[in-house]
């Protein structure tokens, strides 16, 4: 990917596609596609599927045209960035498969912009750290109702 977005690229809905379609395309045939049926996970509602569209042209105007490129030297000011474009990708949940894996993805990618390394993620992930995923679970739903901070401070962790 970062073959295909420099430094000064400005992420877009259509990217946020492409990157899904590029990297999980062989594992699923609606990759790069919005999905068509309704989506929750443990009893939370993900957008509806007539709503993604819209949605997605949203995040694109408030989030990917503000914080992208992601030129942040100050770590709070780029965990926030990242935290916000995260939770509101996650939110809407676009795809039937491979949310986190792609909005992870452009968290990477925000962070290269950034000049920084690779994020590691196994302090959110489910299987290495439970009480850390718990955490990352908990900061989605702060962002429920704007309130990005949660999810700020599991990135500025990341972030090292």
């Amino acid at each position: 990917m970062l073959g295909i977005f420099s430094a000064e690229h400005q992420f877009t809905v259509q990217d946020i596609c492409n990157i899904h379609e590029l990297w999980l395309g062989d594992l699923y045939p609606s990759a790069g596609k919005y999905r068509t049926v309704t989506m929750l996970k443990e009893g939370f509602p993900f957008a509806a599927p007539l709503r993604i569209e819209a949605s997605m042209q949203e995040f694109e105007r408030k989030y990917l045209a503000i914080y992208t490129p992601c030129h942040y030297s100050d770590s709070n000011a780029l965990a926030l960035a990242l935290g916000t474009v995260h939770v509101e990708l996650i939110l809407i949940h676009p795809f039937r498969e491979g949310n986190g894996r792609t909005a992870r993805l452009l968290a990477d990618l925000m962070v290269m912009q950034a000049q920084r390394p690779p994020l590691d993620f196994n302090y959110i992930d489910k299987t290495k750290n439970e009480n850390g995923f718990k955490q990352y679970v908990a900061a989605i739903h702060a962002g429920v109702s704007g309130d990005y901070k949660p999810m700020e401070k599991i990135f500025l962790a990341l972030l090292g």
